[in-house]
């Protein structure tokens, strides 16, 4: 009798221990578990905020070069009309890519975005004003200024 209590007692002390051990097995797979989900939470997290900066930074260059594209197929059409010959082309679009830079810092980078996918109209945007016009004249004229003068 004495061999099947101290059996049974062993076997409860084994037991006991067995307990424990998957007791800590658990709760070091649940951290592992939690650590990776948490990983990957991140992760997910970082890459869409990636992939949603690189799709507002191509939506606003997009936009960009619409305008300048634009404007300077404008600027074409009413200097046609004059009698004056019409100004190189390279002259109209530094032109109104300065203007449309313009509109970029009056406005933000995810301003232009949503006007590029058409979720914003662009008269909503605050427009450019002449003193923009002129620094953009003045930028352009300059430098012929001063090669002029050499």
């Amino acid at each position: 009798m004495t061999v099947i209590k101290t059996a049974r007692k062993s076997d409860a002390a084994g037991h006991r221990w067995q307990t424990a051990v998957s007791t800590v097995k658990t709760r070091l797979v649940l951290k592992i578990r939690t650590w990776r989900h948490e990983l990957l939470v991140l992760a997910l997290i970082v890459a869409v905020t990636f992939a949603g900066y690189a799709f507002i930074v191509h939506s606003a260059a997009l936009a960009m070069e619409n305008l300048t594209q634009s404007c300077a197929a404008r600027f074409e059409i009413e200097l046609q009309s004059e009698d004056n010959p019409p100004p190189p082309p390279v002259l109209l679009n530094a032109m109104c890519r300065c203007l449309a830079q313009a509109l970029a810092e009056r406005n933000s980078v995810w301003q232009l975005a949503l006007v590029q996918q058409g979720w914003r109209d662009l008269r909503a945007l605050e427009p450019v004003t002449e003193d923009d016009e002129m620094m953009c004249v003045d930028a352009i004229i300059e430098p012929e200024v001063e090669l002029a003068k050499r």
